[in-house]
């Protein structure tokens, strides 16, 4: 006789547990891709070297500006972005210090990446920024310089070499950690005066 075939009892099944994942804000998201994106492949650009030059149109105005049009003038050479919070910290830092230093010849460059027209021009009319503001949408001259992060300030003197890097309060030669954060008015003034005293040896 054929016994009946044992049927395996395997009991309820136990809810299954999901591994837990990291969850990081769209927003935030957002912000490390955009970042993420002006990591160079290379650091190409140090301290004392020639700074690389550029054209680019102008926000605003129209028109184009390039590296001769600041032939002979020490310059502060700002890269920001509307959706960088650093830079707006520091744009009032900034306006300030070219107010302070413009009759010394000092120029002030502002270069705007990873944006839209709309939003860099929104920017600079909310902190009145009246110093020459250009779209680097191809980022041709942040790639020039090995941009790394926002905001970053670069420091040039008259005969158009790089004196230093400013990205966020601490002094880089294209070596080292970045840090990203907005530029302290101390900072900025020991900088500009460094550029100034280096842009007068070299006259």
């Amino acid at each position: 006789m054929q016994q009946p075939a044992q049927v395996r009892s395997e009991g309820p099944k136990k809810p299954s547990r999901r591994r837990s994942s990291l969850l990081i804000p769209v927003p935030i998201l957002g912000a490390l891709v955009a970042y993420g994106a002006l990591r160079p492949a290379s650091e190409k650009t140090a301290a004392g070297e020639r700074a690389p030059s550029f054209s680019l149109p102008l926000l605003n105005v129209g028109g184009r500006l390039s590296s001769g049009d600041f032939e002979g003038s020490p310059v502060v050479v700002n890269f920001f972005a509307s959706w960088c919070d650093p830079c707006r910290k520091e744009a009032g830092v900034l306006v300030a210090a070219r107010r302070r230093y413009k009759h010394q010849g000092v120029r002030f460059l502002g270069v705007d990446v990873r944006d839209s027209v709309s939003s860099a021009e929104q920017f600079v009319n909310k902190y009145g920024i009246t110093y020459p503001v250009v779209s680097d949408k191809g980022e041709t001259f942040a790639k020039k310089l090995g941009v790394y992060g926002l905001p970053e300030t670069f420091f040039i003197t008259s005969q158009g070499k790089l004196l230093l890097v400013e990205q966020g309060q601490e002094k880089e030669a294209r070596q080292g950690t970045v840090v990203l954060g907005a530029i302290t008015p101390s900072t900025l003034r020991n900088r500009i005066e460094a550029l100034l005293k280096a842009t007068k040896e070299e006259s």
